[in-house]
């Protein structure tokens, strides 16, 4: 993970190729775990642990080569190194499912930078914390917060001696049973024949514990003294690397399996000058010179069909730049999904380009694709040097189809207001953007930003963004749009997209209920309604959730021959309210399937 428009002054284009890093898993009962389980260093963070790789002694050491190619490092990233855990998916129990990491090592370009075996207060460290994540699930499915405990962490950083008691250089105590914090035994889920942890089920008494220094959490128990990692070399292709390290034969020095490194004597001379001078060498990492080249707002003139884009920082550092546009379904989790035109090199030194210059490409879409599909430029700079990063950068998204204008959907210029206390009044539209006046409101809006960072183009009288803003939680609005012109016998669909507008700061949680409701032009007597609904919610603790859709699907042919009129209602009721972020509908449209 790198944070999106990160700048620095000191960043140096010195670039790393590979990147190993090597974890052992302490050999116990419970060390374990499915979580997702990253590794740190400097700004960057990168997945090693997964429910579907899970970190294990059965496995013995595991080495995972860093992909490089997507998170792009320079020496001056290398900036300490650590460990740190996040949630899965699955019920873990009322006690989180924890991670005994025994050992990490750090391979630089074939050069070990970290061995936590080699500082004894991070080898002391690692035996006695376990890594928790944040939040998980329990046996019903409920989220449960976890606090960090004096030996429970959510991260582990290198010399920070986190679970020491460092002035006297021991394991802090865990509390007593029954006592604060005191931590509770993981449960014990049944386990597939064949899983990484079948063979862990010969134990021994917790009192032969096989490090005396730290001592085992509850439900811990020592493997017998016979016991191995069930997977040899080449064994086990799906689960990875496996139990022989790399650096040598294994050395019991009393305190764990760990390993003393078999090493050619230049490289024992390299580390030992590496510990005099205090760390990497300057040679390793030069000065930088300037500040790296970032892309600025890209944009769209749709009146002369021109996107135009900005740089910041050095741009004699650009090698080109890449233009074409993508396709977006806003309630995807990755909603860029491919491009719909040839991508079109430009020279460094050219900002704007007409869109008429990139050329389509064939695809072939579902008309329910082409209904919930945006079109976004997108453009993409090329430096000269790859060390420094690809950058791209989208202009805000338009509608791939809309009705003609005499299709097009109006509002109503009222809405009704239903307060938590029960009073309720009509009140005006706001059509000319956000009232000053704090407050319930609704409005129509231009240009809007949203939670799941996708910007979507300005209104247009074939597609609408409408902003609802509550006062307190459970009150509740109604608004009306309606057809202008009267429908042909057909299939349709009312869609709109529904989220927040910006990054939430608190909870939020709304549901939203439309209701199309057909009428024929010749006898207003013969209607009927069609109805939808979604639940919406977002958190700022959490990954940002995608756009919701609402679709609406009716055809007129329902309601009988001639043409008709739609009247689509809209109902929201705020279960959770953030004031500053409010719920916004956005793309509402009328559409012929």
């Amino acid at each position: 993970y790198l944070e999106g428009g990160f700048q620095s002054n000191w960043r140096t284009n010195v670039g790393i190729s590979k990147l190993k890093v090597t974890t052992v898993t302490a050999p116990h009962t419970q060390a374990e775990t499915r979580n997702y389980v990253f590794f740190m260093t400097g700004g960057h963070k990168f997945l090693i642990g997964t429910p579907l790789l899970p970190l294990s002694p059965e496995f013995g050491s595991q080495e995972f080569e860093l992909d490089l190619e997507l998170a792009l490092l320079v020496a001056s990233d290398i900036r300490g190194f650590g460990l740190g855990m996040l949630g899965h998916e699955m019920s873990a129990g009322d006690a989180p499912d924890r991670w005994h990491p025994q050992r990490m090592r750090v391979e630089l370009d074939g050069r070990v930078v970290f061995d936590s075996d080699d500082n004894f207060i991070d080898r002391l460290s690692l035996s006695s914390i376990r890594l928790v994540p944040p939040v998980h699930l329990d046996a019903q499915g409920r989220l449960v917060s976890n606090k960090p405990l004096v030996r429970e962490v959510f991260a582990w950083k290198a010399g920070s001696g986190a679970g020491l008691d460092v002035a006297k250089g021991v394991p802090e105590s865990l509390p007593g049973s029954g006592e604060p914090g005191y931590p509770l035994a993981e449960s014990v889920f049944p386990i597939d024949v064949g899983s990484p942890f079948g063979e862990s089920s010969i134990l021994t008494n917790e009192d032969s514990w096989y490090d005396i220094q730290s001592g085992p959490f509850p439900g811990e128990y020592s493997l017998d003294p016979s016991w191995t990692p069930g997977y040899s070399p080449g064994t086990s292709p799906a689960y990875g690397p496996v139990w022989t390290p790399s650096w040598g034969e294994g050395l019991n020095p009393g305190w764990g399996p760990g390993w003393l490194p078999h090493v050619p004597w230049f490289q024992l001379l390299v580390e030992n000058l590496l510990d005099e001078l205090g760390g990497l060498p300057d040679w390793v990492l030069p000065t930088p010179i300037g500040e790296p080249p970032q892309l600025g707002r890209v944009s769209m003139d749709y009146s002369s069909g021109t996107v135009t884009w900005e740089v910041v920082g050095d741009a004699t550092q650009i090698d080109r730049f890449v233009v074409d546009v993508v396709r977006l379904l806003p309630d995807e989790e990755v909603p860029i999904q491919y491009s719909l035109t040839e991508s079109l090199e430009v020279g460094l030194d050219q900002r704007s380009l007409p869109t008429s210059s990139l050329v389509p490409i064939m695809v072939d879409e579902t008309p329910d694709v082409l209904s919930r599909g945006y079109m976004a430029i997108r453009v993409t700079m090329v430096p000269n040097d790859p060390a420094i990063g690809i950058d791209s950068a989208l202009a805000p998204a338009m509608p791939h189809r809309v009705m003609p204008p005499g299709r097009q959907l109006t509002f109503d210029p009222r809405y009704e207001y239903t307060a938590a206390g029960g009073f309720s009044d009509t009140f005006q539209f706001a059509l000319g953007g956000e009232p000053e006046l704090p407050g319930r409101a609704v409005w129509t809006m231009g240009q809007a930003a949203t939670q799941s960072g996708l910007v979507f183009a300005g209104a247009s009288p074939m597609q609408h963004h409408v902003a609802v803003r509550p006062q307190f939680v459970n009150d509740t609005f109604e608004f009306q749009i309606y057809s202008s012109g009267v429908l042909e016998p057909g299939r349709y669909r009312v869609i709109a997209y529904v989220g927040f507008e910006g990054g939430v700061e608190s909870p939020v949680e709304v549901n939203v209920s439309s209701n199309v409701r057909l009428q024929s032009a010749s006898d207003p007597g013969v209607h009927c309604g069609h109805p939808a609904f979604v639940h919406v919610s977002a958190n700022p603790t959490a990954a940002p959730p995608p756009m919701v859709p609402l679709i609406t699907d009716f055809n007129t042919t329902d309601l009988g021959p001639g043409g008709m009129t739609a009247v689509v209602n809209y109902h929201i009721n705020h279960l959770q309210i953030d004031p500053e972020h409010p719920l916004i509908l956005l793309g509402i449209r009328l559409l012929e399937m």
